[in-house]
């Protein structure tokens, strides 16, 4: 959730989206697939199946994460007259669920290209 909240602030100051994305693509590289915060974060998923406690926080988590993506991509879109081709739930969600799936992946495999999830996010800013 820190990690996110960084980039949302971050983000919500850019004054174009063009730089908004640019700014997001440097934060990923440096950030997404952190060996020793995914494989965390996965160990904590795993465990949540034997602990309803758990899981719920986990969710709660989630929750709060998709909200910040989701004010955010309003945020940017409105501030740059542009219509999101998702909604900003739904695309929070995209963005995240793309998010961990390549954090996952570049925890494994450091050399893979953030450019899938920046590729996502510059899609869903554009507008349709």
């Amino acid at each position: 959730l820190t990690k996110v909240g960084e980039i949302t602030a971050q983000l919500g100051a850019k004054s174009t989206l063009g730089d908004a994305v640019a700014e997001f693509a440097r934060w990923a590289e440096r950030t997404i697939g952190d060996q020793r915060w995914t494989l965390l974060e996965v160990e904590f998923s795993v465990r949540s199946r034997h602990s309803e406690d758990i899981r719920e926080k986990i969710a709660a988590g989630a929750d709060q994460v998709r909200g910040l993506i989701a004010g955010l991509v309003q945020h940017l879109t409105e501030s740059n007259g542009v219509t999101p081709t998702l909604d900003p739930d739904a695309a929070a969600l995209r963005m995240l669920s793309v998010g961990i799936g390549l954090g996952l992946q570049r925890a494994i495999s450091p050399e893979l290209p953030v450019d899938p999830l920046v590729d996502t996010v510059r899609e869903i800013l554009s507008g349709g």
